[in-house]
Protein backbone atom coordinates (compact mmCIF):
# COMPACT_ATOMS: atom_id res chain seq x y z
CA UNK A 1 0.00 0.00 0.00
CA UNK A 2 1.28 3.50 -0.85
CA UNK A 3 0.58 6.65 1.14
CA UNK A 4 0.54 10.04 -0.63
CA UNK A 5 1.63 13.01 1.53
CA UNK A 6 -1.14 15.61 1.10
CA UNK A 7 -1.95 18.76 3.02
CA UNK A 8 -3.56 18.31 6.41
CA UNK A 9 -6.79 20.12 7.05
CA UNK A 10 -8.96 18.84 4.21
CA UNK A 11 -10.24 20.68 1.15
CA UNK A 12 -8.25 18.25 -1.02
CA UNK A 13 -5.33 20.69 -1.46
CA UNK A 14 -2.00 19.29 -2.52
CA UNK A 15 1.15 19.56 -0.46
CA UNK A 16 2.58 21.79 -3.16
CA UNK A 17 0.47 24.65 -1.81
CA UNK A 18 2.29 24.41 1.53
CA UNK A 19 5.66 22.84 0.90
CA UNK A 20 8.03 22.63 -2.01
CA UNK A 21 7.81 18.81 -2.25
CA UNK A 22 5.32 15.96 -2.02
CA UNK A 23 6.43 12.72 -0.41
CA UNK A 24 5.02 9.25 -1.19
CA UNK A 25 5.48 6.54 1.44
CA UNK A 26 5.24 2.78 1.13
CA UNK A 27 3.66 2.30 4.57
CA UNK A 28 2.30 4.14 7.58
CA UNK A 29 5.38 3.15 9.58
CA UNK A 30 7.68 4.60 6.91
CA UNK A 31 5.71 7.85 6.88
CA UNK A 32 5.83 8.15 10.69
CA UNK A 33 9.58 7.53 10.85
CA UNK A 34 10.30 10.10 8.13
CA UNK A 35 8.05 12.68 9.76
CA UNK A 36 9.67 12.16 13.14
CA UNK A 37 13.13 12.68 11.62
CA UNK A 38 12.32 16.05 9.98
CA UNK A 39 9.89 17.39 12.57
CA UNK A 40 6.54 17.62 10.77
CA UNK A 41 2.89 17.30 11.66
CA UNK A 42 0.60 14.41 10.53
CA UNK A 43 -3.19 14.20 10.57
CA UNK A 44 -5.71 11.70 9.25
CA UNK A 45 -8.27 12.73 6.65
CA UNK A 46 -10.91 10.79 4.78
CA UNK A 47 -10.52 10.71 0.99
CA UNK A 48 -13.50 10.51 -1.33
CA UNK A 49 -12.29 7.19 -2.69
CA UNK A 50 -12.84 3.54 -1.91
CA UNK A 51 -9.26 3.14 -0.76
CA UNK A 52 -10.15 4.42 2.71
CA UNK A 53 -7.82 6.50 4.86
CA UNK A 54 -4.63 8.34 3.91
CA UNK A 55 -2.20 10.15 6.06
CA UNK A 56 -1.52 13.87 5.43
CA UNK A 57 1.96 15.24 6.14
CA UNK A 58 2.77 18.91 6.70
CA UNK A 59 6.46 19.63 6.84
CA UNK A 60 7.23 22.32 9.43
CA UNK A 61 11.03 22.68 9.12
CA UNK A 62 10.84 25.40 6.48
CA UNK A 63 8.33 27.42 8.49
CA UNK A 64 10.47 27.32 11.64
CA UNK A 65 13.55 28.31 9.65
CA UNK A 66 11.68 31.27 8.17
CA UNK A 67 10.53 32.42 11.61
CA UNK A 68 14.09 32.20 12.97
CA UNK A 69 15.40 34.31 10.09
CA UNK A 70 12.71 36.94 10.67
CA UNK A 71 13.48 37.17 14.40
CA UNK A 72 17.22 37.51 13.73
CA UNK A 73 16.58 40.18 11.11
CA UNK A 74 14.41 42.21 13.50
CA UNK A 75 17.09 42.02 16.21
CA UNK A 76 19.82 43.19 13.84
CA UNK A 77 17.62 46.07 12.66
CA UNK A 78 16.96 47.14 16.26
CA UNK A 79 20.68 47.15 17.06
CA UNK A 80 22.01 48.79 13.93
CA UNK A 81 19.36 51.28 12.79
CA UNK A 82 18.68 54.89 13.77
CA UNK A 83 22.20 56.37 14.00
CA UNK A 84 20.81 59.50 15.67
CA UNK A 85 20.68 57.60 18.99
CA UNK A 86 24.47 57.19 19.03
CA UNK A 87 24.94 60.75 20.33
CA UNK A 88 22.80 60.27 23.44
CA UNK A 89 23.31 62.38 26.56
CA UNK A 90 22.77 59.59 29.11
CA UNK A 91 22.85 55.82 29.41
CA UNK A 92 21.68 53.05 31.72
CA UNK A 93 23.80 49.93 32.20
CA UNK A 94 22.30 46.58 33.26
CA UNK A 95 25.06 44.05 33.88
CA UNK A 96 25.76 40.82 35.68
CA UNK A 97 28.86 38.87 36.60
CA UNK A 98 31.09 37.69 39.42
CA UNK A 99 32.86 39.04 42.50
CA UNK A 100 36.01 37.73 44.15
CA UNK A 101 36.49 39.22 47.62
CA UNK A 102 39.70 39.32 49.59
CA UNK A 103 39.96 36.85 52.47
CA UNK A 104 40.06 37.48 56.21
CA UNK A 105 43.50 35.90 56.56
CA UNK A 106 43.22 32.18 57.29
CA UNK A 107 40.13 32.68 59.46
CA UNK A 108 37.62 33.18 56.63
CA UNK A 109 38.17 32.52 52.95
CA UNK A 110 35.50 33.13 50.32
CA UNK A 111 34.29 31.76 47.00
CA UNK A 112 33.26 33.76 43.95
CA UNK A 113 29.86 35.41 44.30
CA UNK A 114 27.25 36.46 41.75
CA UNK A 115 27.00 40.22 41.25
CA UNK A 116 24.38 42.45 39.63
CA UNK A 117 25.04 46.01 38.53
CA UNK A 118 22.80 48.90 37.54
CA UNK A 119 24.35 52.21 36.59
CA UNK A 120 23.22 55.61 35.33
CA UNK A 121 25.54 58.07 33.59
CA UNK A 122 24.96 61.66 32.41
CA UNK A 123 27.45 63.18 29.98
CA UNK A 124 28.93 66.55 30.85
CA UNK A 125 31.46 66.70 28.00
CA UNK A 126 31.24 64.97 24.62
CA UNK A 127 33.47 65.19 21.55
CA UNK A 128 34.91 62.89 18.90
CA UNK A 129 37.98 62.17 21.06
CA UNK A 130 36.72 62.04 24.63
CA UNK A 131 33.51 61.61 26.57
CA UNK A 132 33.23 62.61 30.25
CA UNK A 133 30.21 61.57 32.30
CA UNK A 134 29.00 61.60 35.89
CA UNK A 135 28.29 57.96 36.71
CA UNK A 136 26.34 56.37 39.56
CA UNK A 137 26.99 52.59 39.71
CA UNK A 138 25.12 50.36 42.16
CA UNK A 139 26.47 46.84 42.72
CA UNK A 140 24.86 44.05 44.72
CA UNK A 141 26.42 40.71 45.67
CA UNK A 142 23.71 38.94 47.62
CA UNK A 143 25.45 35.64 48.36
CA UNK A 144 29.23 35.35 48.80
CA UNK A 145 29.77 31.95 50.41
CA UNK A 146 32.43 31.02 52.93
CA UNK A 147 34.96 28.47 51.63
CA UNK A 148 36.71 27.75 54.95
CA UNK A 149 35.33 24.58 56.62
CA UNK A 150 33.84 24.93 60.08
CA UNK A 151 30.37 24.26 61.47
CA UNK A 152 30.30 27.44 63.58
CA UNK A 153 31.38 29.75 60.75
CA UNK A 154 28.87 31.94 58.93
CA UNK A 155 27.51 30.40 55.72
CA UNK A 156 27.80 33.56 53.58
CA UNK A 157 27.49 37.31 53.52
CA UNK A 158 25.96 39.96 51.26
CA UNK A 159 27.49 43.23 50.05
CA UNK A 160 26.11 46.41 48.49
CA UNK A 161 28.21 49.17 46.90
CA UNK A 162 27.15 52.65 45.81
CA UNK A 163 30.09 54.61 44.41
CA UNK A 164 29.19 57.65 42.27
CA UNK A 165 32.06 59.17 40.33
CA UNK A 166 33.46 60.11 36.94
CA UNK A 167 33.75 58.01 33.80
CA UNK A 168 36.08 58.98 30.93
CA UNK A 169 35.66 57.28 27.55
CA UNK A 170 38.14 57.42 24.67
CA UNK A 171 36.89 57.67 21.04
CA UNK A 172 33.25 57.51 22.13
CA UNK A 173 31.78 57.53 18.60
CA UNK A 174 33.63 54.49 17.34
CA UNK A 175 32.18 51.00 17.20
CA UNK A 176 34.38 49.91 20.14
CA UNK A 177 35.43 52.37 22.87
CA UNK A 178 37.41 51.95 26.08
CA UNK A 179 36.74 53.79 29.33
CA UNK A 180 38.04 54.26 32.84
CA UNK A 181 36.00 55.04 35.97
CA UNK A 182 36.74 56.34 39.45
CA UNK A 183 34.28 56.89 42.28
CA UNK A 184 33.69 56.80 45.99
CA UNK A 185 30.77 56.20 48.31
CA UNK A 186 29.42 53.60 50.69
CA UNK A 187 29.57 49.85 51.22
CA UNK A 188 27.17 47.80 53.30
CA UNK A 189 27.82 44.27 54.61
CA UNK A 190 25.43 41.77 56.15
CA UNK A 191 26.35 38.39 57.58
CA UNK A 192 24.01 35.46 56.94
CA UNK A 193 21.43 34.40 59.52
CA UNK A 194 22.64 30.78 59.25
CA UNK A 195 25.91 29.07 60.06
CA UNK A 196 27.66 26.59 57.79
CA UNK A 197 26.00 23.65 59.59
CA UNK A 198 22.55 25.11 58.91
CA UNK A 199 21.98 26.26 62.47
CA UNK A 200 20.96 29.81 63.41
CA UNK A 201 23.57 32.53 63.69
CA UNK A 202 22.24 34.74 66.49
CA UNK A 203 25.42 36.85 66.66
CA UNK A 204 25.37 37.87 63.00
CA UNK A 205 26.76 41.30 62.22
CA UNK A 206 25.95 44.10 59.78
CA UNK A 207 27.98 47.26 59.15
CA UNK A 208 28.50 50.08 56.69
CA UNK A 209 31.77 51.69 55.69
CA UNK A 210 33.37 53.92 53.08
CA UNK A 211 34.23 52.61 49.62
CA UNK A 212 36.53 53.57 46.74
CA UNK A 213 35.88 52.13 43.28
CA UNK A 214 38.11 52.20 40.21
CA UNK A 215 38.28 50.23 36.98
CA UNK A 216 37.57 50.27 33.28
CA UNK A 217 35.87 48.49 30.44
CA UNK A 218 34.79 48.31 26.82
CA UNK A 219 31.65 49.61 25.11
CA UNK A 220 30.43 48.09 21.84
CA UNK A 221 28.16 50.51 20.06
CA UNK A 222 25.45 50.12 17.47
CA UNK A 223 23.60 52.81 15.60
CA UNK A 224 20.57 52.54 17.88
CA UNK A 225 19.59 52.78 21.52
CA UNK A 226 21.08 49.41 22.54
CA UNK A 227 24.71 48.38 23.03
CA UNK A 228 26.99 45.99 24.90
CA UNK A 229 29.39 46.61 27.78
CA UNK A 230 32.01 44.67 29.70
CA UNK A 231 33.92 46.03 32.67
CA UNK A 232 36.19 45.25 35.60
CA UNK A 233 36.05 47.19 38.88
CA UNK A 234 37.97 46.94 42.13
CA UNK A 235 35.98 48.14 45.12
CA UNK A 236 38.13 48.87 48.18
CA UNK A 237 36.31 49.35 51.50
CA UNK A 238 36.79 49.43 55.21
CA UNK A 239 36.55 46.33 57.42
CA UNK A 240 33.70 43.81 57.40
CA UNK A 241 32.33 42.62 60.72
CA UNK A 242 31.51 38.98 61.42
CA UNK A 243 30.23 36.98 64.38
CA UNK A 244 33.76 35.58 64.86
CA UNK A 245 36.99 37.49 65.34
CA UNK A 246 38.72 38.38 62.06
CA UNK A 247 41.82 40.42 61.21
CA UNK A 248 39.66 43.23 59.82
CA UNK A 249 41.32 45.99 57.88
CA UNK A 250 40.95 46.92 54.24
CA UNK A 251 38.74 44.75 52.01
CA UNK A 252 38.82 44.40 48.23
CA UNK A 253 36.16 43.09 45.84
CA UNK A 254 37.21 42.50 42.24
CA UNK A 255 34.04 42.66 40.14
CA UNK A 256 33.75 41.44 36.52
CA UNK A 257 30.47 42.16 34.72
CA UNK A 258 29.00 42.10 31.21
CA UNK A 259 25.62 43.23 29.94
CA UNK A 260 23.51 45.72 28.02
CA UNK A 261 23.60 49.51 27.72
CA UNK A 262 20.43 51.51 27.01
CA UNK A 263 21.15 54.93 25.52
CA UNK A 264 18.71 57.73 26.30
Amino acid sequence: MRFDATAAGGNGRSMTSISSSVEVYESVEHAESQCSAIGCEMTWRRLASPNGWRRGVVQGGARRHTRSVLVATCLVCALWSNPSFAQSRADIGLLGGWTKPSDEGSVLQFNFGTTYEASFAMRILASDRIDVAIEVPFLAANSISVKTPGAALPREYAALFLTPGVRVMIAPRRLISVFGALGGGLASYEESALRSDGGPNPARQTNSTGALSFGGGVDVRSGSWLGLRGEVRNVVTGARRFSIATPGGRVQHVVITVGLVIRL
